[in-house]
């Protein structure tokens, strides 16, 4: 299989085929010539379901079955245009490139870019536009011609059953090939390391290497180009990582137990296409096979030491022969399983078809050939390891290609050949595969495929804003801001989504956000809005500008009793941060007893109704629910108060795991929880879970005083969507100081349960007065990580709660963040936490600017190797009145975390800003 990635135009030729679907529409554009590939009169006979009685409608017809299986399983509603041809490809009787596929062009900062400054391929880019970005074929597809021709060793079969028998299936090459075209793959080079444009794409994004503990966008080239052949790149994405749980079996291996010169659990091992799959334990000696001919040990003679051999393991040299005579021949001779000998290096998945074999084969490395043959006879067992997915890393996620030699044009962008059972993106056509699309639809929904045509301005959502009474006396007010990072003026629309109703026809306030700007409104409801009773809604922010580059953030508080206010800091969601039909989220931290109770806030993202379903994991590990929240209105906002309750669950929740979906097709929608204190009614903020990998930084922890006599603690909740239990190492980073001698520590988070760590730096590391940052690597990259830090007050707690920062909310050079809603006054002061999470000097370079986007000051800050700093009243000392913060660093690969604390000086209680 050979799939470029250079992209170049091309021109349409020959005539159409429309297949019009429920969810996308593929026009096959045929480019042959008359009496040729597509157009080939040679008679046919209908076979395994394709009606076409020309050998040119057959393979039109596969064509169109591939159309009608990718338009069922995506959604555009920009038809997808595939430019389809034949040619000649080099084949000959061992090997073939047997297709090939490019995307017409990579588009970037579109309107609806989920993400700024990455490439989209052009049918990805033109169904999140909702438009045709680049009037061009979108795909093309070139087909090989040369099976049945003399020379070459393959033949196609055109049934649409998949029982090709020796021939090789043309459905399911053309199955891969379009899912190349439709973004399974990456312009950058694995070769040289370099990216395409000196920019990061959609699919380049996901790709992480588990041996470096990095995503590809943050290496160098050097980096990435070390990682294409290191063996250890996978898919950074938790649908693909749930998907496998279900659809991956054990890790194959073998397990020989003496002498202890070849003791051990072998896993670089290759599996067969021929016998049954490796499933229950075979055990027996591992016993080296003899044959009587030169070379004795390749098995392919009869076997001549059948008493050794009878009830055993054969183990057999590669060479001479094929695999399935050297299997069976040792079935012949009595053999339980066979272990083949890898006569070169790296692994080999071994190929071949005999009905008759009934034992199970593999094959090891020649390494450990060499060591197996050097310990024979010795008891062993062949089977698949339960702990460990076949073709995953130890933390779930899918393994990709990365053999060494690099392997142009098919290294990196595919599955690697160890995921079984076999899928369809590996970079080979096996036989077992079937009209299923697999695990590459759920890389799809990662790279933004399932994600719902945006509008045609550019939006977010601020799920709340009120202006109304709250239980125990509150009062609930919001503030808005708006930054423009852009260089030049945005104009700019509010409309109000008021709850529990259309919010389509909402109030709307136009405003402009000057470059570099903030616009703020306090109490926003009624300033921006004239809305002056009591109310309560999300808040629509759109620009017209397709390039607007805006932060919005609202702030809900209540005037505390004895002065001050208590509230919490809400982001926007951003087109990226709605949960998604076919991608549940979690949020964890939930609450619900004497202390605290736990709202639930929901806004319909699209123009059309929606279903939201609702499951509970409690802190002893019941599954409740599903609950659906039926029937919301076009960009309704809703309010489930109490939404531990609304599981008829009467007892104390002081852990809760909700994870939110939506069934209805095309479903989108913003989301998050507050977590009150029934005293203070101080309100904490609960983002969704994203998807991440199993590795990230908590920017802050606290065990130590503040001012004013607090004193602040910081607890860690834990959820485990994973059907294994997590180990979760800690290392604690301290502050001011290099932390890669920190403390590390272990907890486990049981499969499918949630776990709360209270006051975590005294109650794992022990420590009785400390702060500074967390990093935190887990087992499992299906488990959801919040910190909450408070202090006891007022009868009470008031605090913030803390996301915990992946890779992709890491600051670098490319990606400068801003951080809005900062104060420095008689009423509030604002502290600054960075962390550097690497293991590398960094410099921070902090720009200050006014409402009007003018500079007002800056301040570089330098860090040491994963060194946690709080810079505490950052905005001391600089004049002109900041509001917001934009934050980078000229490191050259530097990576930060970071958040502000804006804090309320007589109540002490502390809001969290994120940067964006």
């Amino acid at each position: 299989m050979n799939v470029s990635s250079f992209v170049r135009l091309f021109v349409c030729l020959g005539l159409l085929s429309f297949v019009p679907l429920r969810a996308a529409e593929f026009v096959i554009v045929n480019r042959d010539a008359a009496g040729v590939g597509l157009n080939d009169p040679t008679p046919a006979t209908p076979v395994g379901g394709n009606p076409g009685t020309t050998v040119g409608q057959q393979r039109l017809a596969v064509f169109e079955e591939v159309a009608r299986i990718w338009g069922a399983a995506l959604h555009s509603d920009v038809p997808i245009r595939i430019n389809a041809g034949f040619a000649a490809l080099p084949c000959d009787a061992t090997g073939a490139t047997l297709a090939q596929a490019r995307q017409g062009s990579f588009q970037v900062d579109f309107p609806g870019a989920p993400l700024r400054a990455t490439q989209y391929g052009q049918a990805l880019a033109n169904k999140l536009a909702g438009r045709d970005l680049d009037f061009q074929d979108d795909i093309e597809i070139t087909i090989s011609s040369s099976p049945g021709t003399v020379g070459c060793g393959f033949t196609w079969y055109y049934g649409l059953d998949h029982q090709e028998g020796d021939a090789t299936d043309l459905l399911a090459t053309l199955l891969h090939e379009a899912g190349h075209g439709l973004g399974f793959l990456t312009p950058a080079s694995g070769s040289s390391g370099a990216l395409w444009d000196g920019m990061s794409d959609a699919y380049l994004r996901h790709l992480y290497d588990s041996a470096a503990g990095q995503d590809w966008e943050s290496m160098t080239d050097a980096s990435r180009r070390a990682s294409a052949i290191g063996g250890a790149l996978t898919w950074l994405g938790a649908d693909a990582t749930r998907f496998g749980a279900g659809f991956l079996a054990g890790l194959a291996r073998l397990r020989v137990d003496a002498p202890s010169t070849a003791a051990g659990t072998y896993t670089q091992i290759g599996t067969a296409s021929f016998g049954p799959p490796l499933g229950a334990d075979v055990s027996g000696a591992l016993v080296l096979v003899n044959d009587g001919t030169a070379p004795e040990s390749d098995g392919c003679e009869p076997i001549t030491n059948n008493t050794s051999v009878r009830a055993s393991i054969a183990l057999i040299d590669r060479g001479t022969c094929a695999f399935v005579v050297k299997v069976k021949n040792a079935q012949n001779a009595g053999a339980v399983g066979v272990v083949i000998v890898n006569n070169t290096t790296g692994i080999i998945n071994m190929s071949g078809d005999d009905p008759s074999i009934t034992i199970p084969a593999i094959s090891v490395t020649q390494a450990d050939g060499l060591l197996l043959k050097a310990g024979v006879p010795g008891p062993a067992t062949l089977g698949r390891d339960r702990d460990q997915f076949a073709g995953a890393d130890a933390a779930g996620r899918f393994r990709m290609f990365a053999p060494n030699p690099y392997q142009r044009g098919s290294s990196v962008s595919h599955f690697d050949i160890s995921v079984f059972p076999n899928a369809l993106m590996e970079p080979a056509i096996n036989s077992d595969l079937t009209s299923s699309v697999d695990a590459t639809l759920e890389v799809f929904k990662g790279i933004g495929w399932t994600r719902p045509k945006s509008p045609s301005a550019t939006g977010w959502i601020l799920p709340s804003a009120a202006r109304a009474p709250g239980a125990g006396n509150a009062f609930y007010t919001t503030d808005l801001a708006i930054a423009n990072g852009g260089a030049a003026s945005v104009p700019v629309t509010l409309q109000f989504l008021g709850n529990s109703r259309n919010g389509s026809t909402g109030p709307t306030r136009d405003v402009t956000v000057p470059a570099r700007g903030v616009v703020s409104f306090t109490d926003v409801l009624s300033s921006a809005f004239g809305l002056t009773g009591n109310e309560f809604g999300a808040i629509r922010v759109t620009s017209s500008r397709s390039d607007a580059f805006l932060t919005v953030l609202g702030q809900t508080s209540t005037p505390a009793p004895g002065g001050g206010t208590f509230g919490q800091s809400v982001p926007a969601a951003e087109p990226s941060d709605l949960v998604i039909n076919g991608s549940p989220r979690a949020i964890v931290g939930l609450r619900e007893d004497s202390l605290f109770r736990t709202n639930l806030v929901l806004v319909n993202a699209t123009d059309t109704s929606l279903d939201v379903e609702m499951t509970l994991v409690t802190d002893d590990g019941r599954t409740l629910g599903p609950v659906t929240v039926a029937a919301f209105l076009p960009w309704e906002m809703r309010q489930v108060s109490r939404v531990v309750r609304q599981f008829a669950e009467a007892g104390d929740v002081t852990n809760g795991m909700l994870v939110v979906s939506t069934p209805t097709v095309q479903g989108a929608f913003a989301t998050y929880a507050a977590v009150i204190d029934n005293t203070t009614n101080d309100p904490r903020t609960l983002l969704p879970s994203v998807e991440g990998p199993s590795t990230f930084f908590l920017p802050a922890s606290a065990r130590a005083p503040g001012a004013g006599g607090a004193f602040y603690t910081t607890d860690l909740a834990f959820g485990n969507r994973g059907p294994r239990d997590a180990r979760v190492k800690l290392k604690f980073l301290g502050n001011t100081k290099d932390g890669r001698d920190g403390v590390e520590k272990e907890v486990v988070v049981p499969a499918g349960k949630t776990l709360a760590v209270t006051d975590v730096l005294g109650s794992v590391f022990a420590l009785t007065q400390d702060f500074g940052a967390l990093r935190v690597a887990s087992s499992n990259a299906l488990v959801d990580v919040l910190g909450q830090t408070s202090t006891p007050g007022s009868g009470g707690t008031f605090g913030q709660s803390v996301a915990l920062a992946g890779p992709w909310d890491l600051i670098h050079s490319n990606n400068v963040k801003t951080i809005l809603g900062v104060r420095e006054d008689a009423g509030f002061r604002t502290n600054l936490i960075v962390t550097n999470v690497t293991e590398a000097n960094l410099d921070i370079d902090l720009d200050f600017r006014n409402a009007s986007g003018a500079a007002v000051g800056a301040r570089r800050i330098s860090l040491r190797p994963l060194e946690m700093q709080q810079i505490s009243r950052v905005l001391d000392g600089v004049s002109g009145a900041p509001v917001a913060i934009r934050l980078l660093t000229s490191t050259l690969n530097g990576r930060f975390a970071a958040y502000a604390s804006v804090i309320d000086n007589v109540t002490n209680d502390p809001r969290t800003l994120l940067p964006k």
